[in-house]
């Protein structure tokens, strides 16, 4: 008896033995499990909110972008004003953009006007090929004919800045010359929300290089970067900058929770029946977690396409903001060039609307642009056709299949309706404000051999004519083909 009960005993530690290492081997598995969902949720809420400071850095770049690309078709179609008038317009563009800290138009990459002159004496006559610092972001700029950011670079003028190089291109295609904006780095790092640690997120930027040359580190100290930190391509004109981020407190796993789990783990291997019944409430807490997850990641997705939908809306108006025109635009012009139908485009600008804002006030200028909207939206005669805020108080109409005729006679009622309409948005209502609209016209027929920005140029052109004629009137310009 003594040996077979020490037998009995000796099985059952053994069997004892066995299901404390199988219960171990299990709560181990699920506590990593449990652990790896809670880390991957951590890891996609940094994920969204780097996406999310992602956006408003385009954001920023692309707004001030928008300037020097209008700067560079104003200088292009400029040519016969004075130098007066041009720097007129600078200073006009630098008060409106804190950020911007001086802007330097160059044809034939001198420089020949600078803004503000006042701390910017020593640039004037600046001959861009004979700086090894600043030559290769003009250079690029011109190779690819569009806009190059670059940065940070030193200045003649002393300090480092994000600098855009807008290449302006005369109607028949030669080289003009080149817009160059300087955006203060801190200004611009501020708008993002990226000089404090946000959320528990710290962030570095790192520029795109040019070619031959190393990345830029525009933020940050490169050799501070862990591994294992989250990078995220910023889109930039001419490149990409690369946007890396990681919480401050690192990826950590819930080792709270980890150790009370691994805790219980241990309980329950050392209860056979606790086994089992841990063992189903481990399934369900899994299944809880999935569906949680789920729900989580439906939510994001909405969330991501108000988000998306946000970007392309004009806040103030709610009508097509300038991102989601280009697109239309885009895709309007490659639809009629495969059906060889006419492509219209009607660019609207309110007549004198600085002087409401600067009498008024902006909220009563921003009620005017809203009963703009209204006005202009009930102009337009099909579905297809598309208004757009193209940028303050300039507005576009996009208009496939449309033609000449129709185009006019479309400009024609919105040029009426917004002169016969009279607002009344001061306190009490008791001040009546009447705007008038100058609207310029263009028409065409795409061709393979034609480029997208013709059409935009010449209804350009056109507003501007109407400016010239008196305001309060419309102007049609056809495109001009060059053979």
């Amino acid at each position: 008896m003594p040996a077979t009960l020490a037998s009995g005993w000796l099985r059952h530690a053994v069997f004892a033995v066995l299901s404390f290492i199988a219960g171990i081997c299990i709560a181990e598995a699920l506590i990593a499990a449990h652990v790896g969902r809670l880390s991957q949720r951590e890891h996609q809420a940094v994920v969204n909110q780097v996406a999310s400071t992602r956006s408003r850095l385009e954001t920023v770049v692309s707004t001030t972008m928008a300037q020097s690309q209008g700067l560079a078709a104003f200088v292009v179609s400029a040519d016969s004003l004075t130098p007066q008038r041009i720097e007129s317009v600078l200073r006009t563009v630098c008060s409106s953009n804190p950020m911007i800290r001086n802007i330097g138009v160059a044809p034939d990459n001198v420089v020949r006007h600078v803004c503000p002159q006042q701390r910017n004496q020593a640039v004037l006559g600046f001959r861009y090929e004979d700086s090894p610092e600043q030559w290769p972001g003009v250079k690029r700029a011109m190779e690819l004919r569009h806009a190059v950011v670059t940065g940070p670079v030193d200045l003649v003028q002393g300090g480092r800045a994000i600098v855009s190089r807008t290449p302006a291109y005369r109607p028949d295609s030669s080289y003009w010359g080149v817009i160059s904006m300087v955006m203060e780095l801190r200004s611009l790092l501020a708008q993002a929300d990226l000089l404090t640690v946000s959320d528990g997120v710290r962030y570095w930027l790192i520029g795109d290089p040019l070619p031959g040359d190393e990345a830029r580190m525009i933020m940050g100290d490169a050799a501070t970067i862990p591994e294992s930190a989250l990078r995220m391509k910023v889109a930039v004109p001419g490149g990409a900058w690369t946007l890396v981020a990681y919480p401050v407190a690192g990826w950590t796993p819930p080792w709270t929770l980890f150790w009370l789990s691994h805790a219980l783990g241990l309980l329950m291997s050392l209860i056979l029946a606790w086994l089992q019944w841990a063992l189903l409430q481990s399934r369900a807490r899994a299944r809880g977690m999935a569906r949680e997850l789920r729900e989580l990641n439906e939510r994001l997705t909405l969330n991501n396409r108000k988000l998306e939908e946000l970007t392309r809306t004009d806040p103030l108006t709610g009508i097509a903001n300038r991102r989601r025109f280009e697109g239309a635009y885009a895709e309007a012009w490659k639809q009629c060039r495969l059906t060889g139908q006419p492509l219209s485009l009607l660019m609207i600008d309110l007549d004198h609307f600085k002087a409401i804002n600067d009498q008024h006030g902006h909220a009563v200028g921003d009620g005017c642009l809203i009963e703009v909207v209204r006005q202009l939206g009930a102009a337009l005669q099909q579905d297809s056709q598309l208004l757009a805020r193209y940028g303050g108080e300039e507005f576009v109409v996009l208009a496939p299949d449309l033609d000449a005729a129709g185009a006019l006679e479309l400009a024609a009622g919105i040029r009426l309706r917004i002169e016969s309409c009279e607002l009344t948005l001061l306190a009490g209502g008791s001040v009546p404000i009447r705007l008038t609209t100058s609207v310029g016209v263009a028409t065409v027929v795409p061709t393979d051999s034609d480029q997208p920005g013709q059409l935009r140029d010449v209804a350009d052109s056109a507003l501007y004519e109407a400016k010239r004629a008196g305001r309060n009137c419309v102007r049609q310009r056809a495109v001009v083909r060059i053979a």
